[in-house]
């Protein structure tokens, strides 16, 4: 199937679920509270907060 072009991970959370970890984030809600808070697992908030520190070290940098 991947030889093929097709998609096979998990698709990416909902953008409103996405902004809400930022959000949390930037306010310093420990991870395991945000994902408690929006219904994801540990991990993917994780993923998703990795996603945003290497952002925000790219824009200042």
């Amino acid at each position: 199937a991947k030889a093929q072009g097709k998609h096979i991970a998990r698709p990416p959370l909902v953008e409103s679920k996405q902004t809400e970890i930022a959000r949390l984030y930037s306010q310093g809600v420990s991870m395991n509270q945000i994902s408690k808070q929006i219904g994801v697992a540990y991990g993917t908030v994780y993923n998703y907060v990795q996603k945003i520190r290497l952002k925000t070290k790219t824009l200042v940098a």
